[in-house]
């Protein structure tokens, strides 16, 4: 990160390297005692001020930029919410659940980095561990994640039985619960699977209603019918519990535009249609409240963000529900190489007066899922109080208000990893990892194990 107040910083520093040196020589000669108090009087002030300058300057004094993406390495789902004075991110690992804190939220390339959960070997959530998020409900935190059984290789029999090849097929949810209220100490265990009907189920997310807590997640219309991906919304009685019945279960958004599709407008079946990574957005103003969802396939570049809005009382109801048909409301940008947008999270800037929109992108978009990469841009809201997001871009843009310049974490550690050891729990799958299960993710590494299998990159098409 570039920062405009590099020189005035640097000015300083020369400042006091030649006020220290001066103080040396006075020293070993022989100089009035008011001479020397005046020397020391000015050393003081400006060892102050240094210290001072480097400690509370911030993005609005110093017009500092960022530029795209904010992690180094490959990532994908990003999930970032803000908490006390950091901002905690996790993200699709694939072999465990790891969690990142910083202070800031355009560089997370030196954060503190904790492995949060690694899951035992032979069960139904031993692979595939997706999309991971970070949730505060009733005073403990709660990641809920998609994981699988089988790392995508159902057995012939299973996969005999959809009506398109359905690696993904044993696809569930899971709820790990914190320790206690803070999400940094805390150790995470295995609370539960989430009930979706024996069926498929990824990205799933909570979404808060004043009726209550509901799960929304990525949904197939029975077990065995593959395509296409839909929205589904049951109702909860805790986080880690559903209480709706298979036949209560809604339906609240299906692939039917053209650029929920793949490829583009494909009309000879519903094969790689979908709708997947929803999260809730409320207009902080209004009260309004959205999913914000991806669509299209995740490996190529048409993924792009489609936009539900809540438009009735009931969230159960398909008919309470407003889809944006007129096209994507975030997609590619080939004028600045970005393409695959999607799987969106939402934070705001450190003083709470701007909203941040977190995704992950492509820049070689014939790489498929190896190309992702995280990043961030501020969004802002329309007169009508829907969401206004910008074209995805590279930047520079101006950091987020209040964003302190400097490190982005408070001791860039990293916490239950192989390397450093680990904390609490010990028993493998019983929260935190033992020191033999695998280490946490590294930023700036690329060890980042099997991801979603590569299928041949074909389609040629584009979204306009």
């Amino acid at each position: 990160m570039r920062h405009a107040s590099n020189a005035v910083g640097q000015l300083l520093a020369i400042s006091l390297i030649v006020l220290v040196v001066t103080i040396f020589v006075l020293y070993n000669y022989t100089v009035p005692s008011d001479a020397m108090d005046r020397y020391m009087t000015l050393l003081s002030v400006m060892l102050f001020s240094s210290i001072s300058y480097g400690q509370t300057a911030t993005s609005t004094a110093g017009g500092a930029t960022y530029t795209n993406p904010i992690l180094d390495s490959m990532g994908a789902d990003p999930w970032v919410t803000r908490h006390d004075d950091y901002y905690y991110m996790t993200y699709s690992t694939n072999d465990n659940i790891t969690i990142l804190r910083s202070n800031i939220l355009t560089d997370w390339n030196n954060a503190d980095v904790k492995l949060a959960f690694s899951p035992p070997v032979n069960t139904s959530y031993s692979y595939d561990l997706w999309a991971p998020e970070l949730h505060l409900i009733n005073g403990l935190w709660y990641v809920i994640f998609t994981a699988d059984v089988d790392a995508d290789s159902p057995s012939p029999n299973q996969d005999m039985l959809c009506d398109f090849t359905c690696p993904a097929v044993n696809h569930r949810m899971f709820v790990l619960e914190s320790t206690t209220s803070d999400p940094w100490e805390s150790d995470y265990s295995m609370k539960s699977e989430l009930d979706t009907y024996d069926q498929f189920a990824i990205d799933g997310t909570y979404f808060n209603h004043s009726t209550g807590l509901y799960h929304v997640y990525s949904c197939w219309e029975a077990q065995y019918i593959s395509w296409p991906s839909m929205l589904c919304i049951s109702k909860m009685s805790n986080p880690w519990t559903v209480s709706s019945a298979l036949s209560e279960r809604a339906v609240i958004s299906r692939p039917d535009q053209p650029w929920e599709k793949t490829p583009y407008n494909r009309t000879v079946n519903v094969r790689l249609s979908s709708n997947e990574g929803p999260e809730q957005l409320v207009n902080p103003t209004t009260g309004q409240q959205f999913i914000i969802y991806s669509a299209a396939r995740s490996d190529n570049r048409n993924y792009c963000l489609g936009q539900l809005e809540l438009v009735g009382d009931d969230p159960m109801d398909p008919g309470s529900w407003q889809k944006y048909t007129a096209g994507c409301v975030f997609y590619q940008n080939p004028d600045t190489e970005v393409y695959g947008v999607g799987h969106a999270s939402f934070t705001t800037s450190p003083d709470g007066t701007q909203d941040w929109l977190v995704y992950h992108g492509m820049h070689d978009y014939l790489t498929g899922w190896a190309a992702r990469t995280i990043r961030t841009q501020q969004f802002t809201w329309n007169s009508d109080g829907t969401p206004n997001f910008p074209r995805p871009g590279i930047g520079p843009y101006n950091v987020p208000s209040g964003q302190p310049v400097g490190g982005s974490s408070s001791s860039s550690t990293v916490s239950g990893s192989a390397s450093a050891g680990v904390s609490g729990s010990s028993g493998s799958g019983s929260g935190v990892g033992a020191a033999t299960s695998p280490s946490a993710v590294v930023p700036g590494s690329t060890a980042w194990g099997a991801w979603r299998p590569s299928y041949s990159s074909t389609w040629k098409t584009t979204w306009s």
